[in-house]
């Protein structure tokens, strides 16, 4: 359930060191849930956002993927989301603002 989902985010968020670094094993447990037709919330996208540290084309395609899954970005969503650039797409980061509508 998305219970169960969140939890294994947090805890693949917060793990560190090799092979696989905490971003991508955030994204394994999220490409897991869609096997198992769980829909995380925002809540759990957000941490996976959060996860992804500088590849911030990952946090663009996890945005998208929200959106077009009927979940409305917030602001923790757009802040991680521009966090994940890290002053390196000062174009991706306006557009994130633009497309808040704040």
């Amino acid at each position: 359930n998305s219970i169960t989902c969140g939890a294994l985010v947090q805890a693949a968020s917060r793990v560190k060191g090799a092979p696989l670094d905490s971003w991508s094993r955030t994204l394994e447990v999220l490409r897991a849930a869609k096997s198992w037709l769980v829909q995380p919330g925002l809540v759990v996208l957000n941490t996976a956002l959060a996860s992804l540290g500088r590849r911030w084309h990952l946090g663009v395609e996890l945005v998208g993927t929200m959106r077009q899954g009927g979940i409305a970005p917030d602001v923790v969503t757009w802040n991680a989301a521009m966090a994940c650039g890290q002053g390196l797409c000062w174009q991706r980061a306006l557009g994130c603002l633009k497309a808040m509508k704040v």
